[in-house]
């Protein structure tokens, strides 16, 4: 039921909005799963899973559900600050984590051992991604550089001059300019900058002007991450994760009346973990349930008031 929820919102959503006219948001939070709703950190790692550092521990997401790991020390967990900065994986796909109070941690490769490191400990490219982070000048892939001060908004370089960029800001956070400067880009090609105290936006090089597509994204952007399939994934102050589909498959509407019976009526769609859409529909000859497990799909079909079930098999 919960999956046939969130296709029901993707396709509500897509028929209705408006100002996010070519966006899909899926919004996930406490009520999802995750341990805390103030989101710092965000990474997929080499099998896929999307991991989120929030105010309360590391955040592991399939897709369906959410996995928390927490600091541990002696195989307990530790008295220590749970609020995890950043995240990376070395080659051998360990885990490592920064906390606000400057500790680190390593979760090992089977996801079981959680292990306290020193910070002249740390391998390179967790020390590089920590530098990274630090950097308040960017340049992106078309020689534009960025960068953030102390003064509310952003600046770009270009045509041999500065230029300041003032998005919208959210009022209740006027007065928190706490810098979360990142830069991303897009399969389209478009950059996405954080300015100082907020507004995601991406930048249109023919206006040389921000834009901001996304409504609810201009307050406090606390991180942003493009997964391999292309979702940008974006958090705010407190109010979780937005998985943002910049590249939505247009829905098609179908007149199914001549595949029906005469009694046959649509009941319910699903939706299987390779992204097929089924129509369940009920009448005396047609499948009219279905429920996902982990051998396959399971489909019900009756017949003088009798009901069998039987599985087909999940595609590899």
């Amino acid at each position: 039921m919960k999956h046939f929820r969130f296709l029901i919102g993707l396709l509500l959503f897509a028929l209705g909005a408006s100002a996010n006219e070519h966006y899909v948001v899926q919004h996930y939070s406490i009520k999802d799963g995750m341990s805390q709703n103030t989101v710092m950190a965000i990474m997929q790692d080499k099998q896929g899973f999307m991991w989120f550092g929030t105010w309360d521990g590391l955040n592991r997401f399939d897709g369906y559900e959410f996995v928390t790991f927490k600091a541990m020390r002696n195989g307990e967990e530790a008295q220590v600050n749970n609020r995890v900065e950043l995240i990376y994986e070395d080659d051998l796909e360990q885990l490592w984590w920064e906390t606000y109070d400057g500790h680190y941690y390593r979760l090992d490769a089977a996801r079981q051992v959680t292990t306290e490191f020193p910070y002249d400990s740390l391998p390179e490219g967790m020390l590089l991604k920590m530098n990274e982070a630090e950097k308040h000048t960017k340049v992106d892939s078309r020689g534009v550089i960025w960068q953030t001060d102390d003064t509310y908004g952003i600046l770009r370089y270009r045509f041999g001059q500065w230029k300041r960029f003032t998005p919208p800001l959210d009022s209740r956070y006027a007065g928190r300019l706490r810098q979360h400067f990142f830069l991303l880009e897009d399969r389209q090609g478009r950059t996405w900058v954080n300015p100082t105290g907020g507004g995601w936006s991406y930048y249109e090089y023919e206006k040389d002007e921000l834009v901001y597509p996304i409504d609810g994204l201009t307050n406090m952007i606390h991180t942003a991450y493009i997964d391999r399939d292309g979702l940008m994934w974006v958090s705010t102050y407190d109010g979780g994760v937005d998985c943002i589909n910049m590249e939505p498959t247009p829905y098609q509407l179908h007149d199914m009346r001549h595949s029906l019976d005469a009694n046959g009526e649509v009941r319910a769609f699903a939706t299987t973990r390779q992204g097929e859409v089924l129509t369940l529909v009920k009448s005396e000859t047609n499948v009219y349930c279905a429920l996902e497990s982990s051998h396959g799909m399971l489909y019900g079909t009756k017949g003088n008031g009798l009901l069998d079930m039987y599985f087909r098999p999940l595609a590899d």
